[in-house]
C-alpha cells in the first residue's frame, strides 16, 4: 500500500500543478477580457476612438489556443463561458482536495501499523533487517508484550532527518497486526528499564534513552513540528502524538486541543493573538 500511495500522491500532486497554471492562464484570460471591455467602453464614450488599442486587445485574447477562439462572439457570450470554466476549474480543484485527504488517511492507516523506536543500540554497523526485526522481538517480550517475528511485517533503521542529530538510527517497525501493535505500545514505558544483555546487546551499551513513538506519516511530521513551534512560541506546556493526531495542551489542567491539519493550527494561533491584543 505505501508504494501505491505514493504514486497516487505523485498524480495527485501532478494534476494540482496542472490545475494552478490553468487557472493562471484562466485568470489572465478574464483579465485582458475585463482590459477590452474596458477599452471598448472608452471607444463607445469618446466616439470609436482607440481602435488600434482594441485590435491589440482583442489578439491578446488567442494566447490560451483555439479552445477559446469562439469565445469572442459576444461579450455576453463570452462572460457566461467564462463563468462556466472558472466554475469547472473550482470543482476540479475540490475533487482534488477530497482525493488528498482519502491519500492521507489510507497513508495514515498503513502507519497506523507501524512503532518508531528511538535510541536503540544497534547490533553493528552492518546490522540488516532480519537482524533489526529479532531485535525488536526481544525488546517487545522484555517489555512484557506477547509478540512473535510472525506479528512483524519488517523492521529496520532509517535515516534521521537532521544530520547533526548523534546516536543510533531509530527502527521503524511495521506489525502485521494492530492488537500486537497497540500491546506493545500500552507498555512502552517499559522499553527503557531492560537489561542489554538481555537482548544480546554488550552490557556497555546503554537502553535508558529508548523511546518508543507512533510513526508519523510525511504530513503529520510536518505538522508535529510546527505544533511544538506554537507550543513554544505561546508558551503551552504540552504537545505530543498519538492515533495520526496532534496534540496542543496549555497546561495541566486545560484541556487537549486536537491538531490535525495546519488550518487547525491557523485558527488556534488567531484565537491567541485575538487574546493578546
Amino acid at each position: 500500500m505505501p508504494d501505491t500511495v505514493k504514486s497516487l500522491r505523485k498524480s495527485n500532486n501532478d494534476l494540482k500543478r496542472q490545475l494552478e497554471a490553468a487557472k493562471r492562464d484562466f485568470k489572465k484570460l478574464e483579465d485582458r477580457f475585463q482590459a477590452h471591455e474596458a477599452v471598448r467602453c472608452e471607444e463607445d464614450q469618446n466616439g470609436g476612438a482607440s481602435c488600434s488599442l482594441n485590435v491589440e486587445v482583442e489578439k491578446s485574447l488567442d494566447f490560451l489556443g483555439k479552445e477559446y477562439d469562439d469565445l469572442s462572439n459576444s461579450d455576453a457570450d463570452t462572460k457566461r463561458e467564462l463563468c462556466r470554466i472558472g466554475t469547472k476549474l473550482d470543482e476540479i480543484g475540490v475533487r482534488l482536495e477530497e482525493m488528498a485527504g482519502i491519500l492521507n488517511e489510507m497513508q495514515e492507516y498503513s502507519y497506523s501499523f507501524n512503532v518508531k523506536l528511538l535510541g536503540v543500540p544497534q547490533l553493528s554497523a552492518d546490522e540488516n533487517a532480519v537482524q533489526t526485526s529479532n531485535l525488536c522481538v526481544k525488546i517487545f517480550n522484555k517489555m512484557g508484550a506477547n509478540v512473535s517475528i510472525n506479528d512483524l511485517d519488517i523492521a529496520h533503521r532509517v535515516s534521521t532527518r537532521s544530520v547533526t542529530r548523534e546516536g543510533p538510527k531509530p527502527i521503524v517497525c511495521k506489525f502485521t497486526r494492530r492488537l500486537a501493535r497497540n500491546e506493545v505500545m500500552s507498555l512502552r514505558k517499559e522499553a527503557c528499564k531492560i537489561n542489554p544483555e538481555e537482548i544480546g546487546l554488550p552490557q556497555a551499551e546503554e537502553m535508558t534513552n529508548v523511546r518508543l513513538v507512533d510513526h508519523l506519516t510525511p504530513r503529520l511530521q510536518l505538522l508535529y513540528a510546527d505544533a511544538k513551534d506554537f507550543k513554544s512560541r505561546y508558551n503551552f506546556e504540552f504537545c505530543w502524538a498519538k492515533n495520526a493526531t496532534i496534540f496542543l495542551r496549555r497546561s495541566t489542567n486545560d484541556r487537549a486541543l486536537k491538531i490535525r491539519s495546519s488550518s487547525d493550527l491557523t485558527k488556534l494561533e488567531q484565537q491567541e493573538q485575538s487574546m493578546l491584543t
